[in-house]
Parts: structure tokens; C-alpha cells; sequence
């Protein structure tokens, strides 16, 4: 779970601080991602997260660059 979010009630892939929400998905096949990349879109954001046994994690939501640069660091 990231610093200062917490799993939503209503949706298992949903974490939430209050005012930002964060939904993730892992990816089972390997994509060949060796650093993180991000993306805006819309109004929100989209991380590109390789984890370290080769699957990739997306988060999307409205969590700006700053805010989740603590989540990656603490990821990886």
C-alpha cells in the first residue's frame, strides 16, 4: 500500500488518500521495462513500474510526479 493511502472499500484495486486516487494492475508476461516511465493523461497520470522479478506494475489515477515518486521508491 503507499505512505498515506489506503485500500478502498468499494474496489480491491483502488487506494485512496482522501483527495487522490490510485488504481493498480500487474501485468503477468514480462514487457522488457528496466526504469519507471510515466505519462498524463487526461487529468491524470499513468506510471509504468517494472518490478523486479520482470512484471510490470501500471498505476493510473490523479496522483501527480511528486506524490508518487515516494510510492516508486517505495515499491523498488
Amino acid at each position: 500500500i503507499p505512505v498515506g493511502f489506503k485500500l478502498s472499500e468499494q474496489n480491491p484495486n483502488k487506494y485512496t488518500n482522501g483527495s487522490n486516487n490510485l488504481f493498480f494492475h500487474v501485468e503477468a508476461k514480462e514487457h522488457g521495462f528496466k526504469k519507471v516511465q510515466y505519462f498524463q493523461a487526461n487529468k491524470g497520470w499513468i506510471y509504468l513500474i517494472p518490478l523486479r522479478d520482470g512484471r510490470l506494475l501500471t498505476a493510473y489515477g490523479d496522483v501527480p510526479p511528486k506524490l508518487a515518486s515516494k510510492m516508486i521508491q517505495s515499491i523498488n
